[in-house]
């Protein structure tokens, strides 16, 4: 396991680049062969990079993405270029996304759009630019947190009546008695806009764009949001040919309650800030050639008269018949989960970072047994790896568990695959400050 300890004085900076695709780029996200070529802008895209300084001048790095998510390939270029231009360790940056449905595809992501190059090649500097940006801007810090509460936005959009996280983690982050940063976590996809309106081809952070808007006009400074367990969350206006109404209905509601819990918070000097990142094997279920044969099958007669699923399921085919003909044998996916933890004078609260789209039931679980009077559970960590749903999904077949692992070309996760991450996370919380 990986451990960094910030000791104070702890300065923090804030840099922001503009990330928004030219209009033309292909959106991702919603459904197979949409062609979501892009047509306007509402409102523009962000990397927002947060670095945090101990007296040793070791620094932390958090940067959050107005993004569906990044591959693997994007991370390391950027990290290799923040390490170039600031010296700062690449084990020491986060990256997270807030996986808004109304921005580029920026990644392989089968049917559900295509990736723009030219795109890809300008964000490892944009992001290295805010980087550059913040760590510029450093000055000392105090920080506070609080949680917040809404149940009237999100639903579980796979189990009828199911779990869904009301809860919104806020972070105070002040400089000099002045507002410098609100982070804020909550549980609920970017898809408030319906993709069968016009609205469905504009570029847009959706609602939690309009949340950070809000609260920074309110506030001063800025704010960052932080998506959390969102894999079966989706927002209530979801489908409801809202174009951008529903965007600003809920991201009114949740701006304005980070709002009203934000000026309750009471900042206190930072004791100590640490950082834990330990890595895990997640396991996957190799198909057999026999496997894939019947789920081809399956799938042909049941999207015969579907000219795009047959397309998509082709094409499926002919890449998993090879890969396991070549003897692709690898069983886990290898990532790693982090902790940072924040001790001041007044309490401590952690924010852990969890790869994927993770089931908010697992989440809800983490949250029982956390050490942390307030902990902030941030999905779509570091790769985009896909859906970690929970038990049910496997056993109702859902699009997380299976159609998913589909679009992304990968085999699917075994069925207990939340439960080896649930694991992970008592190991690496166990190094945690159990106090209030």
């Amino acid at each position: 396991m990986y451990l960094l300890t910030l000791i104070p004085p702890i300065s923090c900076g804030i840099g922001i680049s503009i990330i928004t695709p030219p209009i033309g780029a292909e959106l991702c996200g919603y459904g197979v062969y949409l062609n979501r070529v892009s047509v306007g802008i509402h409102d523009e895209l962000y990397t927002k990079s947060i670095v945090i300084q101990g007296k040793d001048g070791d620094k932390i790095v958090l940067i959050s993405n107005d993004l569906v998510g990044l591959p693997k390939e994007i991370i390391d270029k950027a990290k290799e270029l923040i390490n170039s231009k600031t010296g700062i360790s690449k084990d020491n940056i986060l990256f997270t996304c807030t996986h808004t449905h109304s921005g580029p595809a920026t990644f392989f992501f089968r049917g559900w759009g295509e990736v723009f190059p030219e795109y890809l090649e300008l964000l490892p500097e944009k992001i290295c630019e805010a980087v550059v940006n913040a760590r510029n801007n450093l000055s000392p810090c105090a920080i506070g947190c609080g949680k917040g509460y809404t149940d009237i936005v999100s639903y579980n959009r796979v189990e009828r009546g199911g779990p869904i996280d009301p809860e919104i983690g806020v972070i105070k982050v002040e400089s000099k008695g002045a507002p410098l940063v609100t982070l804020f976590n909550f549980a609920c996809h970017g898809v408030t806009i319906d993709v069968t309106t016009p609205a469905g081809k504009w570029i847009s952070r959706d609602w939690p764009g309009y949340s950070e808007d809000l609260i920074s006009s309110e506030l001063g400074g800025k704010s960052v949001f932080l998506q959390g367990t969102t894999g079966d969350i989706d927002p209530v206006v979801a489908w409801r040919k809202f174009e951008f109404e529903g965007l600003q209905l809920t991201g009114h509601i949740v701006g304005t309650e980070v709002i009203k819990v934000t000026k309750g918070v009471k900042v206190s000097e930072i004791e100590e800030i640490s950082l834990r990142r330990k890595e895990i094997e997640l396991p996957l279920k190799l198909l057999s050639l026999e496997e894939i044969n019947d789920t081809y099958e399956e799938v042909r007669q049941r999207y015969k008269n579907d000219e795009k699923w047959l397309i998509f399921y082709q094409d499926w085919y002919k890449s998993m018949t090879g890969k396991t003909q070549d003897g692709f044998n690898k069983n886990t996916v290898e990532v790693d989960i982090a902790l940072l933890e924040i001790k001041t004078a007044e309490n401590s609260c952690a924010i852990l970072f969890l790869p994927g789209e993770v089931f908010v039931r697992l989440g809800l679980e983490v949250k029982k047994f956390s050490p942390f009077k307030n902990t902030l559970i941030v999905g779509y960590y570091n790769e985009y790896i896909g859906y970690i749903p929970d038990e049910y999904d496997f056993e109702r077949k859902g699009y997380a568990s299976t159609v998913v692992p589909q679009i992304l070309d990968t085999f699917p996760y075994e069925k207990d695959v939340g439960k080896v991450l649930l694991k992970e996370i008592k190991n690496i919380l166990k190094g945690g400050v159990k106090n209030g």
